[in-house]
């Protein structure tokens, strides 16, 4: 059968499951308040719209997370938004709606007006016709003040790989999706065993070339062969949204606000003489060949003063995302190079955020804290959450209602866990996103909630299935030894990875 409902977007082989924690509200929050923007209020009712959702567990996970808001989200590919419903389902949402409609058919909706609207890479990979109706449905649908993140691929960034795409496009033959990947990659890497001047002059072509060998099929599919693939210039993209009455305002990626952290004292002198803001944003994409944007858009921008955005920072809660406050390195290196953390300042907020989330100001009654300042610990929060060493959490308030939301979608998740490892990802209620949990954690997870031996569970669960535990890339064999194995993972889980997922309400 021939399609030709996909506008040449691929839709042969289904997207990956993954979720992007940049979509987060309140990892969205953190971005704005750091960069001293107002930003959506979502501690009460809110709504919020994911456009092109692939199999929408980026948009399950968050309504799970966040049961106080209502989500939609639209993928146009029919298995797509089928598999989301279905998770959705099962997981006891009440509060998303999934469809399968292009983004000209959304806009003629009935649908509310949206304090966030989401659409993450689909901007590179849809043709002028999609963008326009991404723009109308914008420009429709999003509330004064509301806020749109659009990741792309951006240049220059891409330049240097751009040959690379169209080799495996133009090489990639065969009857199906996975014959044209596979042969179209095969026919690159027969080119880079030659060493030709491209690939030599252009060092980029093969470091690109290489990092696809783990990628799964799925990913390489959607990323490589859709019939429109456009990166973007800023401004390009930023003169689309403009269309739109929307104004740029940061990143998502906190890191990329902080020049600090991405440039020397030259590139900073550079940056300083542009006064033109949309100039000096396009100069960052060229002094660090930035290959991805994950862009914040505002109708109707507005700053906070200083002493404002003081205030609000003072508010907001984090939680350490690292397993071990003590392993947490004091030295970190950024693209402006390697940055020593001083102890008496991270250390004892490691060490406090490790006992669960905690605000700012309370941050700042810790010993010495106070002495050194609150824009002291904002910096701190900034070089911490650029490393993702912490994340936002949200509010006490709500705790309850989210755990239980939460708790419906997690024993969803795990519930699948026995058949595939498709989902690997579980719901937070204190950071109202996901955490990324391999598919033995959850069933040794699983075990625990059946009241099974976790070792034996997880062990029947593979042999009935013909697999096998598989430890620094090679499979093991026989029994004894795979019990060995997984008793061994058990350690490692319940003394590593459960104190995590404890304190991020999961477990």
């Amino acid at each position: 059968m021939t399609q030709d409902w996909d506008g040449g977007y691929t839709a042969e082989i289904s997207y990956v499951h993954d979720y992007f924690h940049d979509m987060s509200p309140s990892h969205l929050g953190l971005a704005m308040v750091l960069n001293g923007d107002v930003a959506p209020d979502t501690s009460g009712p809110f709504t919020y719209c994911e456009l092109g959702s692939g199999q929408g567990l980026t948009a399950n996970l968050l309504a799970a997370a966040n049961p106080n808001g209502e989500f939609w989200a639209t993928d146009f590919n029919p298995v797509h938004a089928h598999n989301a419903t279905r998770l959705a389902a099962e997981g006891g949402a009440g509060n998303i709606h999934f469809l399968d409609q292009d983004f000209a058919a959304m806009g003629a909706r009935e649908l509310p007006q949206f304090d966030i609207i989401a659409l993450h890479g689909i901007w590179s990979w849809v043709n002028d016709r999609a963008r326009q109706g991404i723009l109308d449905f914008i420009e429709r649908r999003l509330k004064i003040g509301g806020l749109v993140y659009v990741s792309y691929n951006t240049l220059p960034g891409w330049a240097a790989a751009m040959p690379l795409r169209e080799m495996i496009v133009r090489h990639g033959h065969g009857r199906t999706i996975t014959e044209r990947v596979t042969q179209g990659l095969a026919m690159a890497r027969r080119v880079q065993a030659l060493k030709p001047q491209g690939f030599t002059e252009n060092p980029m072509l093969g470091a690109k070339l290489d990092s696809l060998a783990d990628k799964p099929m799925a990913y390489l599919a959607h990323e490589y062969f859709n019939a429109v693939f456009d990166p973007n210039y800023f401004h390009e993209v930023a003169a689309e949204m403009a269309r739109s009455r929307l104004s740029y305002v940061a990143s998502a990626h906190i890191r990329d606000n902080l020049d600090t952290l991405n440039f020397n004292a030259e590139a900073l002198a550079l940056l300083a003489d542009i006064p033109d803001p949309g100039l000096r944003e396009g100069m960052r994409d060229i002094l660090s060949n930035r290959q991805f944007r994950r862009d914040l858009y505002v109708r109707g921008p507005l700053r906070m003063a200083p002493v404002v955005q003081l205030e609000a920072l003072m508010r907001q809660r984090l939680v350490l995302f690292e397993p071990d406050p003590a392993k947490v390195a004091m030295k970190v290196r950024f693209p402006a190079g390697e940055v020593a953390l001083k102890p008496e300042i991270y250390q004892p907020i490691l060490a406090r955020l490790a006992e669960g989330p905690a605000s700012l100001a309370e941050l700042l009654t810790l010993p010495g804290m106070a002495q050194l300042g609150a824009r002291v610990l904002q910096q701190a929060t900034g070089v911490l959450s650029a490393r993702r060493a912490v994340l936002a959490a949200l509010p006490e308030e709500g705790q309850e209602a989210r755990l239980q939301s939460t708790r419906r979608f997690n024993a969803a998740v795990l519930a699948r866990a026995p058949a595939s490892d498709e989902v690997r990802y579980l719901a937070s209620p204190v950071l109202g996103g996901g955490v990324p949990v391999a598919r033995l954690d959850q069933l040794l997870l699983l075990a625990g909630v059946r009241g099974r031996d976790p070792v034996d569970f997880a062990w029947e669960t593979l042999r009935a299935q013909g697999q096998r535990v598989v430890r620094a890339g090679a499979s093991i064999e026989g029994d004894a030894e795979n019990r060995a194995a997984l008793a061994e993972i058990h350690g490692e889980f319940t003394a590593q990875r459960l104190p995590l997922l404890r304190r991020l309400g999961v477990a």
